[in-house]
């Protein structure tokens, strides 16, 4: 943040939208990091949409909580006694004006910029659904012409596990589709920040 600021006193406003481009990569990333992990295991996972509502959902607590920070902020700046001064913070015209920005700005960016990682986060989960899919019917069928009993236990223990081995184009695609999506939030974000600025 001091960087962008020391940029912007100067002018330099291609450094001003790298270093919001570095701040909006790390949000987003941190963003995503906790949707994927959460979300990774999860076996009702299986649309495009899904992606789109669970980055969103993820999208409002990061924006909740990063508006709790700017609001602690702003009333130490505001207010002569901070946070404990409520009764002059709220009717600090300057502080209002910043939880209304924050509460609209802040959720609606935030929501949309992580719509799109959940877009693709979606798809590429789909895509890998499918190809596991695929790969499942490929062995059965391959069990079904051969016929023998060890390779159709094999077959029950493969269609039980969680992680049923994914072709390698398919994990490549998976993740350029994740990072497509990471590069799209990041860049609205910096552009966002930068205008806002």
């Amino acid at each position: 943040a001091t960087i962008v600021e020391n940029a912007s006193s100067k002018g330099q406003t291609w450094l001003v939208i790298l270093g919001f481009m570095i701040l909006g990569a790390l949000e987003e990333y941190a963003k995503f990091l906790i949707i994927s992990r959460i979300n990774n295991n999860q076996i009702h996972f299986n649309r495009v949409v899904d992606g789109i509502e669970y980055a969103i959902a993820g999208a409002l607590g990061f924006a909740f909580l990063e508006n709790i920070a700017y609001f602690a902020v702003a009333a130490n700046q505001y207010a002569p006694q901070g946070l404990n001064d409520i009764g002059y913070l709220i009717t600090n015209i300057s502080f209002i004006q910043v939880v209304i920005a924050r509460n609209i700005g802040t959720m609606l960016m935030h929501t949309i910029f992580s719509g799109f990682i959940g877009y693709y986060y979606g798809k590429a989960r789909v895509l890998e659904l499918e190809a596991e899919i695929s790969e499942k019917k490929k062995l059965h069928n391959y069990l079904l012409v051969k016929g023998v009993k060890s390779r159709v236990q094999r077959l029950k223990a493969l269609w039980e596990n969680h992680h049923f081995p994914i072709p390698h184009s398919i994990r490549i695609r998976k993740d350029e589709l994740i990072a497509e999506g990471l590069l799209v939030a990041v860049i609205l974000h910096a552009l966002y920040n930068s205008l806002l600025h």
